[in-house]
């Protein structure tokens, strides 16, 4: 698992890269959300196109981060979900939860 952020625009582009688990994985997203929310970033899209997998781990990691986010005044979106991801999202109802959208562009564009 791989993490890379961009910045753009106002918001912060966090792209994934491999198998979405937990783990350390939690941790490391964990410190890369509060140092975001710390330089006033208030606009986070994960970027889920290199995600291959996603276990449920890996679904408590998309929600932690929903949570930080959410608590320091921000929001947490996710861009280029795949069908098997959106399908998860759809039958645990986090599809009610979170904002996610075909494209990066998309997400950005929806402030």
């Amino acid at each position: 698992m791989e993490l890379k952020v961009i910045e753009k625009n106002d918001a912060a582009i966090i792209e994934i890269t491999g198998k979405l688990i937990g783990g350390p994985f939690m941790q490391e997203m964990s410190e890369i959300l509060h140092k975001l929310l710390d330089e006033a970033k208030k606009t986070v899209i994960v970027d889920m196109s290199g995600v291959s997998m996603m276990t449920s781990s890996g679904m408590g990691v998309l929600i932690s981060g929903y949570t930080t986010m959410k608590n320091g005044d921000g929001i947490l979106k996710l861009a280029n979900v795949s069908d098997k991801v959106a399908g998860l999202l759809a039958i645990t109802n986090l599809d009610k939860v979170f904002e996610y959208y075909p494209s990066v562009d998309e997400a950005l564009a929806s402030d």
